[in-house]
């Protein structure tokens, strides 16, 4: 499969429900996931909902779109900083792990960098999950995230966590 038929994939991940909307604002469109994906690395996971397997995308390009369930897309900031830049499970994946799953392969492969975040202050499953891993609150920007109905921006928390 080539990339930008991931990419399009991911991007309905993305977008599947109005509370991801929410979140995320309207900051990510195609042609924007497909830069990302040009300058990051990418985790997916892989499976039928009875078992998920976390591969690189850069390692595995002939992935069948239909059995994504969730990815991570992070990028290397400096020599020992990386951000996460994003983090998306599908519906029919939510409440199988697929999240924790995807950080914990991410951290098993990065653990000697330090990581830092954004997240919409609003999306308290994901700070719970964020901290359960070892991340720390930050620093909070205003008005981050746009919302693309028009309402009232949401604020980001910013978390990191130290390499070990």
């Amino acid at each position: 499969m080539r990339v930008d038929k991931i990419a399009a994939r991911l991007l309905e991940i993305l977008y599947e429900d109005e509370q991801s909307l929410r979140w995320l604002g309207s900051t990510w469109d195609i042609s924007a996931l497909q830069k990302a994906l040009s300058c990051c690395y990418c985790l997916l996971a892989v499976g039928d909902g009875s078992e998920w397997n976390i591969l690189q995308l850069e390692e595995h390009t002939r992935i069948d779109a239909n059995l994504i369930g969730g990815f991570v897309l992070w990028r290397q900031i400096d020599l020992d900083v990386q951000e996460i830049d994003m983090i998306a499970v599908t519906l029919k994946a939510r409440r199988q792990a697929v999240a924790t799953a995807l950080l914990k392969e991410l951290l098993a492969r990065r653990p000697s960098f330090h990581l830092w975040l954004e997240v919409n202050v609003e999306n308290l499953p994901a700070i719970r999950l964020y901290e359960s891993l070892g991340f720390s609150r930050g620093a909070i920007r205003k008005g981050y995230y746009k919302d693309p109905a028009g309402g009232p921006a949401t604020d980001a928390l910013l978390m990191t966590r130290q390499k070990e």
